[in-house]
């Protein structure tokens, strides 16, 4: 999550008000088990929103991401 404020951070110098981030997610697969990292990536992302001017768009591909393993990090997704 570094790197998303240091981006936020540079644009906010820049004199943007906020900033939309895209993410594609396919290099996460390994770890979007029920209860694995990546569910605990997606809440502290969740934190970091709170506290920064972001809008920041996950993207999972179906055709990867068994229902399963991306139902859980979107459930935690606001």
């Amino acid at each position: 999550l570094a790197h998303w404020g240091e981006v936020v951070e540079k644009a906010r110098a820049e004199g943007y008000t906020g900033t939309r981030l895209s993410a594609e997610m396919s290099w996460a697969l390994p770890f979007a088990l029920p209860g694995g990292p990546l569910i605990s990536y997606e809440a502290r992302l969740n934190d970091f929103l709170e506290q920064h001017p972001a809008l920041i768009l996950c993207q999972y591909d179906r055709q990867r991401f068994a229902p399963e393993r991306w139902r859980a990090p979107t459930d935690c997704s606001r």
